[in-house]
């Protein structure tokens, strides 16, 4: 959860600044001990209370503020020389695999660029339906 939350409230610093995204993924796999540390009080204080209701209400107040620490935070002169963690290379795979799937099916032209240009066939049956 420290991970998911840092990742919550860097995204908006990264967004801002132009960073994409398997350069966010990266930075965050590289120097994991730095995310795992800044998200630990938001994990620690949102799991302290049984109730998801009250959770969810710590973390709505507490948000907030971990966004702008996330901005005002220098994450670039962290140096860690552990190994990474390749916490999502199976995503990134499954994604790369379903993107590349979807825009060249077997040699026919994806759907969403087939032109839409109706038949006379087509028209028919909807001016018919829709009198």
């Amino acid at each position: 959860m420290s991970l998911l939350y840092s990742l919550y409230a860097f995204e908006y610093k990264w967004f801002n600044m132009g960073k994409e995204v398997h350069t966010r993924l990266t930075s965050i796999e590289t120097t994991w001990p730095y995310y795992v540390g800044f998200g630990l009080p938001m994990a620690v204080l949102t799991t302290l209370h049984p109730s998801v209701i009250i959770s969810g209400g710590i973390f709505a107040l507490l948000f907030p503020l971990f966004i702008i620490s996330a901005n005002e935070a220098d994450e670039t002169s962290q140096v860690f020389s552990g190994p990474p963690l390749r916490l999502f290379a199976v995503v990134v795979a499954v994604t790369n695999a379903v993107f590349r799937h979807s825009i060249t099916v077997k040699g026919r032209q994806p759907t969403m660029f087939k032109s839409q240009q109706s038949s006379p066939q087509k028209k028919a049956h909807f001016s018919q339906t829709h009198r």
